[in-house]
């Protein structure tokens, strides 16, 4: 039995993670959960809250064993999806395409459930700022194995632009800068976006790194280069041909104009950055 926290930078891949991992047999990787979210903007401190999530996983075990429909965010179909805002198979995709859409919708709930299950299957839950955040703590319980997703800093601030509001905000994502205060704190400063990104993009690097001997970091690009890596990771070697089908149809990420912006921005901040991407 696992249970597994998939978390990363935002726009860095930790959905395409967490779909890669629903795929292995006798395991289910639920990409953004509305439990813990919800009970995130309750009036919890870390450590409590960290202790619910422990619970929750037992819950969730409990009820995918019965046969119980279990909440997440996928596409109609119960299937994971690669990408949690543009996936083809979700309306926002289109509207962000027409410039409709001026903020992000919350994605639609499926209830499903899994069959052929055993009692020792793998379970994995994604968030990326919420499991971040908490991140110190979870690895001090030593009951999760916790896997963060990476990606090259121009492809995933390219993507930050493009975003239809600000990444974070007060109460965006809602009610979680108790966790991670220092993290809010950049978004209000005063800073161009290019270093407001840079500065952000490193405090999540940051925070892998300091804990990386209790966490696995995975680089998305070599996620891309080898889809079954995280199924060596748990001890499988095949994976499904419908994921590698899905995979294939992904675009690759394309820089922003303000790639030499940002590149600066990175020789100023990016202490940890380099330690992982020194070619930037």
């Amino acid at each position: 039995m696992a249970d597994v926290i998939i978390t990363g930078l935002p726009r860095a891949g930790s959905a395409l993670a967490s779909a890669l991992l629903d795929s292995l047999p006798n395991t289910v990787s639920l990409n953004q959960p509305p439990a813990p979210m919800a009970v995130a903007q309750k009036p919890l401190e870390t450590l409590p809250y960290c202790k619910w999530l422990v619970g929750d996983y037992v819950w969730t075990r409990r009820a995918l064993l019965k046969q119980e429909p279990v909440c997440d965010f996928r596409a109609a179909d119960g299937t994971p999806l690669l990408d949690g805002l543009f996936d083809a198979r979700r309306k926002l995709k289109e509207l962000v395409q027409e410039g409709t859409a001026d903020a992000m919708p919350e994605p639609e709930p499926v209830f499903f459930t899994k069959n052929g299950l055993d009692k020792d299957f793998i379970l994995a839950m994604r968030h990326h700022t919420l499991f971040t955040s908490v991140l110190p703590t979870l690895v001090q319980f030593n009951h999760f194995k916790i896997i963060a997703v990476i990606r090259n800093p121009l492809d995933v601030l390219s993507s930050w632009g493009r975003l239809p509001q600000p990444l974070i905000s007060r109460g965006n994502p809602h009610g979680i800068a108790r966790f991670w205060p220092e993290l809010l704190a950049i978004s209000e400063a005063s800073l161009s976006q290019a270093e407001c990104f840079a500065q952000l993009y490193e405090a999540y690097l940051g925070r892998y790194h300091e804990l990386r001997d209790h966490i696995t970091i995975v680089k998305y690009e070599d996620l891309m280069e080898d889809p079954a890596l995280l199924h060596k990771e748990f001890g499988a070697k095949d994976i499904s041909g419908a994921i590698l089908k899905l995979i294939e149809k992904r675009t690759h990420a394309h820089h922003s104009p303000q790639a030499t912006t940002f590149r600066d921005a990175f020789r100023k901040y990016g202490v940890f950055t380099k330690l992982y991407y020194p070619n930037l």
